[in-house]
């Protein structure tokens, strides 16, 4: 029995010895050339590492210090894990972002990939202002072509997001800051079973800033997270988004905490609850387009506390879209309910009346 225990314990020791792999397997960026003095371009290394950590399922580590970097892709399987203090930092200069799948250029990219881990108490810095005005300079200097000017800037696929997601599935996004975006944040497209966890979004760098776009997917849960944004908190957008669940959030200055428009079409299953609103304009904002019906139901907005301009606003949105000439049914919202809300606010409920939409089924405290 002893020589048993003996043979059993020498062995047990020799699995401690092994390599790790998968999982365990850790890649230090730095290991992969990526210099931490914020000059250096380290987009080459870090790929490098994170295409390293796919082929095992292994986590790729930031540690502290600032990174610049262009576009990088990340992986099916892996996790990318920025330490305390580590920054990755965007490039200023538009030639080193792309996109994937034909979307919008980005910082950090992921493409049909499943089982994404982005964690740790690090910082993205988008740098955004600096960004967005060296993008402007090139349609100054004829570029791009100027009739992608829109409203005195650059349009939005000419200005690239900090975090894009499209065609994936089990990511999970937790206790990272995302700061100054040259667009949108965050963006998740085309995505099923999202978690967005005690992130810190914070941008003001630019117009356009929405804290999370989502659009054309199911299963999202933004918990935990705090958004001070010059734009909506979160904004559904693409032509459908089904059980999505936004809870226990704090909103600093942004236009809406939850808004359902101008591009989503058919949103449903959609509860904001337990959310904290320092100074947003509007907490539930509905915009109904007039060229083409929109569908809104079964949208929940509970125990929300706090300070905003206006409670619910539901308006005809005609900044960009403007009617065609078919007569086309009304968009409609149904199944609205407002409950257990204790904020002060200017304005509870601002619906500007049209023929173009019919509001359905509302509820007020169970009224």
């Amino acid at each position: 029995m002893k020589r048993i225990s003996s043979v059993l314990a020498a062995f047990l020791l020799s699995l401690t010895l092994l390599p790790a792999t998968g999982k365990g397997k850790v890649f230090d960026i730095t290991r992969f050339g990526a210099k931490p003095d914020a000059v250096t371009m380290n987009t080459d290394a870090i790929q490098a590492a994170i295409d390293a950590a796919a082929k095992v399922g292994g986590t790729v580590i930031v540690p502290a210090g600032k990174f610049l970097t262009g576009s990088i892709e990340l992986k099916s399987g892996i996790r990318f894990h920025l330490e305390k203090d580590a920054v990755i930092l965007g490039s200023t200069r538009y030639e080193d972002y792309h996109g994937l799948g034909g979307n919008h250029f980005s910082l950090v990219l992921a493409h049909k990939a499943e089982q994404i881990v982005i964690d740790g108490e690090g910082t993205i810095d988008g740098q955004g202002r600096a960004l967005a005005l060296y993008v402007d300079s090139l349609f100054h200097r004829g570029v791009f072509p100027i009739e992608r000017y829109d409203q005195n800037r650059p349009d939005e696929s000419h200005r690239p997001t900090v975090i894009q997601v499209t065609y994936s599935k089990n990511i999970t996004v937790t206790g990272i800051n995302v700061l100054n975006s040259a667009c949108w944040v965050n963006q998740f497209w085309e995505c099923e079973d999202v978690v967005f966890d005690k992130v810190n979004t914070i941008s003001d760098a630019f117009p356009n800033n929405d804290g999370i776009d989502i659009g054309n997917c199911r299963n999202v849960k933004v918990i935990n997270c705090h958004f001070s944004c010059n734009d909506d908190g979160v904004c559904l957008k693409g032509t459908w988004n089904d059980q999505i669940l936004i809870q226990n959030c704090r909103y600093g200055r942004v236009h809406g905490c939850l808004t359902l428009g101008s591009e989503s079409l058919h949103d449903r299953n959609i509860i904001l609850r337990n959310c904290y609103s320092e100074r947003a304009d509007r907490v539930l904002w509905l915009k109904m387009r007039p060229d083409t019906p929109q569908h809104y139901e079964y949208v929940t907005v509970e125990n929300i506390t706090g300070h905003c301009g206006r409670f619910l606003f539901i308006q005809p949105w005609t900044q960009f879209f403007k009617p065609g000439d078919r007569q086309l049914p009304p968009s409609r919202c149904n199944n609205i309910t407002l409950r257990n809300n204790q904020v002060e606010t200017k304005t509870m409920i601002d619906v500007k009346t049209s023929d173009k939409y019919e509001l359905i089924n509302f509820t007020l405290d169970g009224k």
